[in-house]
């Protein structure tokens, strides 16, 4: 055993006490977070000067309207912040406004921003300047005594009167002397329906309805005490600032000021604190409450009044501004504080809601591991140098020269005795009453590599060690492994859930539960994302939320739910969870810190949403990267009993209070500023360009476009932002053109080219750097007007004129069709009657005349009279062939014959009975049925006059005593052979005219068939002719003839 001592830093000894109360934690806590003199420990503070686009450093007024813009009134225009631009309305673009001089500004009931600028009251009304007064307000007014009550109307308060607008009414004016009591200084609504004004005399209350003033007695030391200033109150009632003014070298100066509230009737007063060197002047008057309840209010020159929880305050302005007089104050939307001076511009102070803690604060190492908070409100710290512990604003540590057995502290926990116990990589130690004792840890030396350490509710610790887990009770020991049942040796964190069962996050074996004794293990298989488990916890609905290297796991009811970067987290890998009241988990990971609602990740489970939306800390607010600790030790993350948040991280500690992350919820507002169409403005929110004058129209609701002017459309956006404004993203649409969403990352314009005639609706939305996206987009509505040969109607016109066209056409082409078809028919006509007629001539006529020849009368001899019998019987013969030749044309031509059938027997017939007549012997092979397929007179006649050819050949010239006729039908076509065993075809055959070949050649081409002359001498001769039975569409192929050589 020995014992240890600390070696004190106590930083918050050096704290002046008034900047105590400057640590952003609750009273009780507030000592224990050091902080640099000035605001900023509590504020980034950044200023804005002539050089970053204000129109002057003079600032006269700021408001922070609802718009989400900050309005500033200058000497020289005023202008309007978005938090990346300043636009500014001055005599050069808003001729109306006559002069530069903006004094006071302020906004209605219903948004609308007023202001006065060389003594007239002005109204932005889609996005211009409009005179609200014909004529001059008055002269004198001061920054506080323009003021838009809750019924619209605007009250306007001057050295010499008291000036209101009243909706529907126009302006009314009560001069000093005549009834306002005397200089009026400022204007409020301290109740629904109550009209407050403050003048050099006190207070006094208007009557709107007689035009009657009545003082109000207030809780103060003198009679005549002058109002300045008013706030309302988060609580209720107003605040109002006295001062004790008086004449002194032409300016009015006081020496002392009062804070009185008022609310039902009733006044409190808050002492401000002495200060001998102040004077107050009258147009510097501010008091300002913020939604966080501090009050806001003058003081010497270079320094601010700041009223918190009972306790003033003067911080002093950043030097860079010197020993300026503030002159505003204004709170935006986002929480930050505007600080307006007389002659250096503007600052914004945004508080810090990420406090961190390095060796500059006195912390022993900028690695830490591991935190725990013991029962007297000290945190413990372990890192790499040691163990710090902050107590009451200072360090002291515990290192190797105090006893610790190694630096790197990976794990701490306070027992219910209140010991402190402390895991590092050479093993256990304890701390109590300033003792520091080595813990005698079982096992060998590699064993004492602790990684977690946990009290136990029923007494005890836990201690994960890379070797296994351990369990100390009344001074004994006791491991498990995996023999044991656990998932491996190697533990990373621990949990004790509100059953006392005990859960075991490991490295690589899942997640191990010890319950009644035994264990059991989730690993992937049964829903895990990840066996590398790295954080644990349980939140007050017992669910338990597990962390591992690939997400973060819900485990309820034996159920588990697994989420990762598919459903819209920043990162898969979980080290660090914990709860904040308001259903938030807090999430660490290697690359940051981001929060997410339970309720919103209960609803994924469910299946009732897809994705939870988070909200990220990729970095500090300073701009350091956030990278945190755990998955080697714990607790790496701790939630303190003020509520803070702590992280341990490569860079030291973060500390997060979430009552103070509201803006991070916030989405930005958007606005669409200005398009662009073919290179020029059509639409500006102005102000106006004085280049293109002329050109802002009105409300950015709905466009139209004239034919040809969108061909290049230029649509800027924005998002008013003041934290990290140049962080937001955009993503936007063209409905119309697009439903798919593109995201634009942080630029901040659209381009669209050709857009095709129509109506469009453009869409964007934006997300602030903590990737909170605004779901409600800002739109515009535009219509690209068409060219007249675009519209509908002229393409309807169009329509009918092309269809009446082409009715014409068709009607003109069919007419001619059919007279084709008429002329087509007329030749076909012309061509059977030119065939009949030269059948009739070659067939009937050469009979008719031979007949005509054989009957020439002889010359009367004997010997003609003995040829006369002989000439009879030829004439018979001829006149009968004539008329088998008739017969033959009448049966080619006859319709009624015009098929494939009819072809076929009459081929057969004819074949038979010319053969029989020869007399030669016959064979047949024809097919017992055939189709009735068409088969028109053309192709009927010049295949029978093929046949009657062949057969006419064998019967004349071949010598043969027998012929072979067999024919086919196919399917598309059809083939017949006729076969002899005569003789055969001389060589010079072929070539002597008269033996039909040629002609059988050219009739079976002109059917687009094929014809085969085979023949061997002494071998007869086959005639094989395949003719198609479609109709003939190609042109006629030709015919072929084979020829045997010879061998003779």
């Amino acid at each position: 055993m020995s014992r240890g001592w600390l070696s004190e830093m106590r930083l918050g000894a050096a704290l002046p006490a008034g900047l105590a109360a400057l640590a952003w934690a609750n009273p009780a806590t507030a000592g224990e977070v050091s902080a640099a003199a000035g605001p900023a420990a509590e504020y980034l503070v950044r200023q804005f000067k002539r050089e970053d686009g204000l129109p002057d450093n003079q600032i006269r007024a700021l408001l922070a309207s609802r718009s989400g813009f900050l309005w500033v009134a200058t000497r020289f225009g005023l202008a309007r912040f978005d938090g990346t631009r300043f636009a500014v309305f001055n005599h050069l673009n808003t001729p109306e406004m006559g002069t530069d001089d903006c004094q006071s500004v302020t906004e209605d009931s219903a948004g609308n921003i007023w202001f006065i600028c060389g003594e007239r009251l002005f109204r932005i009304a889609d996005g211009r300047p409009v005179l609200a007064t014909p004529g001059p307000v008055t002269q004198g007014i001061t920054s506080g005594s323009l003021w838009g009550d809750r019924l619209g109307r605007v009250w306007a308060g001057t050295a010499a009167s008291l000036t209101v607008w009243l909706p529907g009414e126009g302006m009314r004016h009560l001069a000093v002397g005549s009834g306002v009591p005397d200089l009026v200084t400022a204007v409020a609504e301290p109740e629904p329906g109550r009209i407050w004004m403050g003048s050099l005399t006190g207070l006094h209350e208007v009557d709107p309805v007689h035009w009657r003033f009545r003082r109000v007695q207030a809780d103060l030391p003198f009679t005549a005490m002058s109002a300045m200033a008013f706030s309302p109150c988060g609580r209720g009632g107003c605040w109002v600032l006295f001062s004790d003014l008086q004449l002194g070298q032409g300016k009015w100066v006081g020496d002392s000021m009062w804070l009185q509230h008022y609310q039902d009737g009733r006044w409190s007063r808050a002492e401000l604190p002495a200060t001998p060197d102040f004077r107050f002047r009258v147009p510097h008057a501010f008091l300002l409450e913020t939604r966080e309840g501090d009050l806001w209010l003058p003081a010497p020159a270079g320094l601010i009044t700041r009223y918190r929880g009972g306790v003033f305050e003067q911080l002093p302005i950043p030097h860079e501004l010197g020993h300026q007089w503030v002159t505003s104050v204004a709170e935006d939307r986002e929480g930050n504080l505007w600080v307006g001076t007389g002659s250096e511009g503007i600052q914004r102070w945004q508080p810090r809601r990420i406090r961190s803690l390095t060796t500059r604060d006195g912390l022993a190492h900028d690695k830490a591991w591991a935190l725990c908070e013991s029962r007297d409100g000290s945190v413990w710290i372990g890192t790499d140098g040691g163990v710090s512990r902050l107590h009451q604003g200072g360090f002291t540590h515990l290192t190797e020269r105090d006893g610790l057995s190694r630096n790197t502290v990976r794990a701490l926990a306070e027992d219910r005795d209140g010991t402190l116990w402390i895991g590092t990589g050479d093993g256990l130690q304890t701390w109590r009453d300033g003792w520091l004792e080595q813990s005698e840890f079982p096992g060998e030396w590699w064993e004492g590599k602790i990684r977690a350490v946990l009290s136990a509710r029923e007494g005890g610790i836990w201690v994960g060690t890379a070797v296994g887990l351990h369990r100390f009770q009344q001074g004994q020991w006791r491991k498990y492994t995996a023999a044991d049942g656990l998932g491996t040796n190697d533990v990373r964190a621990l949990l004790e859930d509100r059953t006392g069962a005990l859960w075991v996050g490991t490295f690589g074996g899942g997640l191990s539960c010890l319950r009644d004794g035994a264990w059991t293990t989730l690993r992937t298989a049964d829903g895990l994302s990840n066996d590398r488990v790295w954080a644990l916890h349980e939140d007050r609905d017992g669910v338990l939320w597990v962390g591992t290297e690939q997400g973060l796991n819900r485990l309820d009811e034996g159920r588990i739910t697994r989420f990762t970067t598919a459903h819209g987290l920043p990162d898969n890998l979980v080290n660090q969870i914990l709860e904040y009241d308001r259903g938030w988990l807090w999430i660490g990971h290697d690359r940051g810190i981001y929060r997410v609602r339970r309720e919103e990740l209960h609803q994924v489970a469910a299946g009732r949403t897809a994705r939870p939306r988070c909200v990220r800390h990729d970095e500090t607010e300073d701009g350091g990267a956030i990278e945190t600790n755990g998955q080697k030790s714990q607790p790496a993350g701790i939630r303190t009993r003020d509520g803070r948040l702590w992280f341990a991280t490569t860079r030291g500690v973060l500390l997060f209070d979430p009552s103070r992350h509201r803006e991070e919820e916030t989405p930005p507002l958007l606005a669409i500023e200005q398009v662009r169409a073919n290179g020029r403005i059509v639409w500006d929110q102005g102000p106006p360009d004085p280049d293109e004058p002329g050109l802002m129209g009105p409300p950015c609701s709905r466009l139209n476009f004239p034919p040809g002017n969108a061909r290049v459309l230029e649509i800027r956006y924005g998002a008013v932002r003041f934290g990290a404004p140049e962080k937001s993203r955009f993503r936007y649409r063209l409905l119309g053109l697009d439903e798919n969403w593109i995201d634009a990352g942080t630029r901040r314009v659209a381009y669209f080219t050709d857009l095709r005639p129509g109506d469009y609706r453009f869409q964007v939305i934006a997300a602030n750097r903590y990737g909170v996206w605004n779901e409600a987009d800002t739109d515009l509505v535009f219509r690209v007007r068409p060219f007249v040969y675009e519209t509908w109607w002229f393409a309807a016109v169009t329509l009918v004129g092309a269809v009446l066209l082409i009715t014409l056409g068709v009607h003109w082409r069919l007419s001619e069709l059919q007279r084709i078809h008429r002329l087509e028919q007329l030749h076909a006509l012309d061509e059977q009657r030119r065939r009949i007629a030269r059948d009739i001539h070659d067939e009937i006529g050469a009979g008719l005349t031979h007949i005509m020849q054989l009957s020439q009368p002889a010359g009367g001899t004997r010997a003609d009279d003995a040829l006369a019998e002989p000439r009879a019987r030829r004439i018979a013969a001829v006149a009968e062939e004539t008329v088998d030749r008739l017969g033959e044309l009448v049966w080619a031509n006859n319709p009624r014959y015009d098929t494939l059938e009819d072809l076929v027997a009459y081929l057969r017939e004819y074949a038979a009975q010319y053969l029989a007549a020869v007399p030669l012997a016959a064979h047949f092979e024809f097919p017992a049925a055939v189709p009735a397929t068409p088969a028109n007179g053309l192709m009927r006649r010049h295949l029978l006059l093929v046949v009657k050819e062949a057969l006419r050949n064998v019967a004349r010239h071949a010598a043969a005593t027998r012929v072979e006729f067999q024919l086919q039908v196919r399917e598309d076509e059809i083939e017949f052979q006729i076969r002899d065993n005569g003789r055969g075809l001389a060589p010079e055959t072929p070539g002597r005219p008269g033996n039909g070949l040629d002609n059988m050649r050219d009739r079976i081409a002109e059917l687009n068939g094929t014809i085969e002359v085979t023949s061997r001498p002494g071998l007869g001769t086959t005639v094989r002719v395949i003719v198609p039975l479609a109709p003939a569409g190609a042109s006629p192929a030709r015919a072929t003839e084979t020829r045997a050589p010879d061998t003779s």
